[in-house]
């Protein structure tokens, strides 16, 4: 019987009958007749009516709260839903909108309040689960959020943007494992997320691959976002990561890719000329060397490199240009007297050429070089011949 006082309460509301006070009359009467009609006890009766009523008024102020939020009258909106909730208690929607105003009213207590209602009613309201997730995490208290982001994408996995999110949140607590898992699950599902979405997930994937050791799989993933977005800090993370793993061609190129906007970092210029030495690329090394040698012109190291590169393959003057550079800056450099040393023998001016080893002897790196060349150029004497020096200086000492 209550469903035929409903439904009919239901009716008159949907025709918008209640705004007039005859109406409310004639609705009054029907209701009366219906009452009359079908037999039941008085107390019954009384109930059915007062049941009708609250659901009808309840339904009606939950309308107006509705209008008032829509139109921005948000004191006015909370004050309907509180009504609504006066005359039926029940109803989880209406906790929910008043704890959503709430929130985008910053009245973040009173909003968990209402999300804790609205749960107790009904614990699978996986948007009450949502909102309960972002006031824990407005609070700082992630241990909560992750509970509620985790019920939320238990009761709907297509919450995209919390799959992201709790990933974020495992990797701050330094659940790398899980961390890991989730971005993996949200790169899965949101192949067309933004561009800085997807730099800020494969960062992180690369991240957690290389905590965890997995260096190719961090390569892979730093690569992935750099598709993205091209970033200074990302480009140099994978270049080390690529250094350590000893994949050196993949450095270098990484590295190109940083001089192009760093022009004036020095650091990246050394990396270049380093790799490209030890990989043979000379046009490589020499670009580097010589951006080296604008940058740090009291440096003589990238001038005595370009110089042996420059002898080595038969470009004398080239050579010679860089190493008077060198001297010009540091006149006493034993590695720029030994290249001048093979510039000058090469050129067939040995005794020059002695005079410039014999400046590098003393040098704990160059000294044994600088030998060796002394005696490529002035073989040491054999024991035989020392003794026949040293015996006809004694005759000559004797006749003196």
């Amino acid at each position: 019987m209550v469903d035929i006082y409903r439904d009919v309460g239901y009716f008159l509301e949907r025709k918008s009958l209640r705004r007039d006070g005859r109406i409310k009359k004639l609705m009054f009467w029907l209701i009366v007749f219906i009452v009359s009609v079908i037999p039941v006890s008085g107390h019954t009766q009384s109930v059915a009516l007062a049941e009708v009523d609250s659901l009808l008024e309840a339904k009606r102020h939950y309308r107006f709260a509705k209008e008032y939020d829509k139109n921005r009258m948000y004191e006015d909106a909370i004050v309907e839903y509180q009504k609504s909730l006066s005359f039926k208690a029940d109803n989880p929607n209406v906790y929910y909108d008043l704890a959503n105003l709430l929130y985008r009213l910053e009245r973040y207590h009173e909003a968990q309040q209402q999300c804790f209602r609205c749960l107790e009613l009904d614990s699978t309201f996986v948007v009450a689960h949502y909102l309960l997730a972002l006031l824990w995490h407005k609070a700082a208290n992630y241990d909560s959020a992750i509970v509620e982001f985790e019920k939320t994408i238990a009761l709907d996995p297509s919450y995209i943007q919390i799959h992201r999110t709790l990933a974020d949140l495992y990797r701050y607590k330094g659940w790398d494992e899980k961390a890991l898992r989730q971005y993996l699950r949200t790169a899965e599902m949101d192949g067309g997320g933004s561009q800085e979405k997807n730099f800020q997930l494969f960062s992180h994937l690369g991240n957690l691959f290389a905590n965890r050791g997995f260096v190719a799989e961090a390569i892979s993933c730093y690569r992935h976002a750099l598709i993205f977005k091209q970033d200074e800090q990302l480009l140099e993370k994978l270049a080390r990561l690529q250094l350590k793993s000893r994949f050196y061609r993949g450095a270098l190129d990484t590295y190109l890719t940083l001089a192009e906007g760093n022009a004036t970092n020095s650091q990246i210029f050394l990396k270049i000329a380093d790799i490209s030495l030890k990989l043979g690329a000379t046009d490589k090394a020499i670009f580097a060397l010589k951006r080296l040698a604008d940058l740090r012109p009291t440096d003589p190291e990238p001038l005595c490199h370009l110089a042996e590169i420059y002898l080595q393959q038969g470009k004398f003057e080239t050579a010679k240009t860089y190493i008077d550079r060198g001297l010009a800056v540091d006149q006493d450099n034993p590695h720029l007297y030994v290249l001048k040393g093979e510039y000058h023998k090469k050129k067939g001016a040995k005794e020059i050429a002695l005079i410039c080893f014999k400046k590098a002897l003393s040098d704990s790196t160059w000294g044994k070089y600088a030998q060796q060349m002394i005696w490529e150029i002035q073989p040491p004497l054999t024991e035989e011949e020392q003794l026949r020096r040293e015996f006809f200086s004694r005759g000559k000492r004797k006749v003196q």
